[in-house]
């Protein structure tokens, strides 16, 4: 699975929850104006110098095309985390 390797178990658990969310949200047609975003709090990340982070879909990425590897991990300021 492309994108396992990069994440921690627990970090891979929750990117696939909240994709299976977008995608949830894209049958259910809640998807249709275009600032949409579901978010999700990273697990252990309030204690981390910049924490709390989230994940968070791509702008301009429909929630159909979200994946657990395509969510951008930010922080409260909405700068990208990268690990």
């Amino acid at each position: 699975v492309e994108g396992i390797d990069r994440f921690s178990t627990t970090e891979w658990k929750q990117r696939c929850s909240l994709a299976a969310a977008y995608r949830v949200a894209h049958l259910e047609e809640w998807d249709q104006n275009i600032f949409n975003h579901i978010t999700l709090k990273v697990d252990g990340s309030d204690d981390l110098q910049d924490g709390p982070h989230f994940f968070i879909n791509d702008f301009g990425m429909s929630f159909d095309e979200v994946t657990a590897s395509s969510l951008l991990k930010v922080t409260l300021d909405g700068k990208q985390v990268r690990d």
